[in-house]
């Protein structure tokens, strides 16, 4: 079963610096792997000092997050695309033009990251632990995003159909090569990481079994939230029972 779409909220256990008290939403997941990016890991950087342009059109607190420990010199626009079709710009009062030939349309993505052996794996959060929960090279983030969902180097530019690409569930990634004029009225809600949080095949669900990861449904606002930093604790509470009781657990465990 997918759990692109869901949050994975990090165990009090869980003591990797990357993922402590982490919220992490996942974008995709089947069996070549998963990946996705920390929603509550604000970092000190405007969006301007990396992205020109972009300061003024992502929400509040509109600085850089940081994603995950996987490719810190790329960035993922994460947007809830707008339902409302009278939000959209116009469309052209010239013909469509001809859908090109297959030979050059570009072929849709997928995730290739090969199956690992992960027969050394321990415990998400022990220092001896090699790789770290959700820091693999061998991450599908790569070949799973759609066009422009990742700033390039370079590429060429994508058709304005995606500028803002719905990706999984209610979340599209946007095209952040894009003139920022050009997507505003296209989302409800935009935030932008640097880097990502990878798994290789059967690393995720390996680390859920052993408890380092609870898996509960997420919410447009979680990705948004102007409050960072209490984002854990909400998401736990909302959930009730035992799970919102892990919501008054203290940052450091020697304290409890």
């Amino acid at each position: 079963m997918t759990l692109s779409g869901r949050l994975l909220v990090a165990s009090p256990h869980l003591v990797d610096p990357n993922f402590h008290r982490a919220v992490v939403l996942l974008l995709d997941h089947n069996d070549e792997g998963a990946f996705g990016v920390v929603l509550n890991r604000p970092l000190p950087v405007e969006v301007d000092a990396v992205l020109p342009g972009w300061q003024d059109v992502v929400s509040h607190p509109d600085g850089l997050f940081q994603g995950g420990p996987v490719g810190l010199d790329g960035a993922l626009g994460i947007a809830v695309p707008a339902a409302d079709p009278a939000r959209r710009p116009p469309p052209s009062a010239t013909a469509p033009a001809p859908t090109p030939p297959a030979s050059e349309v570009p072929p849709t993505a997928s995730p290739t990251a090969p199956a690992e052996d992960r027969s050394s794996d321990a415990w998400p959060g022990d220092p001896s632990s090699d790789p770290l929960p959700g820091d693999r090279s061998s991450s599908p983030l790569a070949g799973a995003l759609p066009p422009g969902g990742a700033r390039g180097d370079g590429t060429a530019q994508p058709p304005d159909d995606h500028l803002v690409d719905r990706f999984t569930g209610l979340f599209g990634l946007v095209d952040l090569d894009a003139d920022p004029s050009t997507v505003v009225g296209r989302f409800t809600g935009l935030r932008i990481f640097a880097g990502h949080s990878g798994w290789g095949g059967g690393q995720l669900e390996e680390e859920i079994g052993e408890g380092a990861w609870f898996v509960v449904p997420s919410e447009p606002a979680d990705v948004f939230t102007a409050d960072p930093e209490t984002l854990w604790s909400r998401v736990l509470h909302r959930q009730g029972g035992d799970l919102a009781m892990l919501a008054h657990y203290p940052p450091d465990l020697r304290l409890n």
